[in-house]
C-alpha cells in the first residue's frame, strides 16, 4: 500500500484534448516527484476489463471498469474513490482535471494555514448556479476538488445520495450539503488565451 500524504487524482479520458493534457502533466510532475505525493491518472473502460480497475504503477493510469463518457464522471470518481481507500494511505485528496496545474507548495501552505483543523474538508474555487430554482447554489469547481479523507469515506459511504443526472462537481455539492459540509473557498489563477500575453501569479 503506498502512504502519501497527498494522493492527487486526475479524472481523463481517451479523447482529445484530454490526452494530450495528460501526457503534459505526467511529464511535469514527474520532475517533481517526492515521497509526500502520489499522482494517478484515472479513466472509464468498461470494454475488456477482467475486474473493477486495472492499474500501471509505471504510466500511473487507473483505468476503471466503466463508462468513459462525461454522464459518467461521478460514477467515474466514486469508483477512483473506493480504489483509493483500499490501496492508498493519505491525509489529503485533491482532485484536478487535466487542463489544470497544481501547486503543491502553495497546498502544502493551505494544510498548515486553513485546513489541518477541518473534521471533513471540501475545499476549491467556488462557483455558483441556479438549480432548480434556487439562486446562487454554491458548488467547488470540478478544475479541482480538496478533499481530506475522512470526507473521501464520507462521500463513499453516501454514495447512494449522488445525482448522476448532474454534473460531477454540482451533485458533489448537493450531497456535501445535505450531510451539512460547508464548502472553503480556495484562490486559483485562471489561464485565457496565449498564457504568454499575461501576467502569471506564480503562487
Amino acid at each position: 500500500m503506498y502512504k502519501v500524504q497527498s494522493l492527487m487524482m486526475v479524472i481523463t479520458s481517451d479523447t482529445y484534448p484530454a490526452t494530450r493534457n495528460s501526457k503534459a502533466q505526467k511529464k511535469i510532475y514527474s520532475t517533481h516527484e517526492d515521497q509526500n505525493k502520489l499522482v494517478v491518472w484515472y479513466s472509464g473502460d468498461n470494454k475488456g476489463l477482467n475486474s473493477n480497475y486495472s492499474y500501471d504503477p509505471v504510466s500511473r493510469d487507473l483505468v476503471l471498469n466503466c463508462s468513459d463518457d462525461s454522464r459518467s464522471m461521478g460514477l467515474k470518481t466514486i469508483m477512483a474513490f473506493e480504489w483509493a481507500l483500499e490501496n492508498v494511505e493519505f491525509e489529503y485528496l485533491i482532485r484536478p482535471t487535466p487542463s489544470s496545474y497544481v501547486n503543491f507548495p502553495y497546498l502544502q501552505k493551505l494544510y498548515r494555514e486553513k485546513f489541518f483543523n477541518h473534521k471533513f474538508l471540501y475545499a476549491g474555487t467556488l462557483q455558483s448556479i441556479v438549480y432548480q430554482d434556487k439562486p446562487d447554489v454554491q458548488f467547488v469547481s470540478g478544475s479541482t476538488l480538496i478533499l481530506n479523507k475522512s470526507c473521501v469515506e464520507l462521500i463513499v459511504k453516501n454514495q447512494d445520495k449522488w445525482d448522476h443526472e448532474l454534473w460531477d462537481d454540482v451533485a458533489l455539492s448537493k450531497v456535501m450539503q445535505e450531510l451539512n459540509i460547508d464548502p472553503i473557498d480556495v484562490k486559483r489563477f485562471n489561464i485565457e488565451g496565449n498564457i504568454f500575453g499575461q501576467e502569471i501569479d506564480l503562487e
